[in-house]
């Protein structure tokens, strides 16, 4: 058995909100930033993390922001995913 946790399934159907979910993860997995150590350099605390990068909550305009601040990415097409 491996010690890496398995992604948590996305809780919706809408195909936007699972694309925009995957790119945040991808986004963190550039950071290399935990859960805990994501919110600690955020405003949002660890479970809203996990619900927005598992596809359970939309998250705020400006936890996209500061993901993508983050990880140097631009963040028009993050923004992007998240008005679809």
């Amino acid at each position: 058995m491996s010690g890496a946790a398995r992604p948590t399934p996305p809780a919706t159907d809408s195909p936007g909100l699972v694309r925009l979910a995957l790119t945040l993860r991808e986004l963190r997995g550039r950071t290399g930033l935990s859960l805990a150590a994501l919110a600690a350099r955020t405003t949002y605390s660890k479970s809203s993390w996990e619900r927005y990068l598992n596809a359970r909550a939309l998250p705020p305009r400006s936890a996209v922001r500061a993901l993508c601040r983050l990880a140097g990415e631009p963040e028009g097409r993050c923004l992007t995913l998240r008005e679809i």
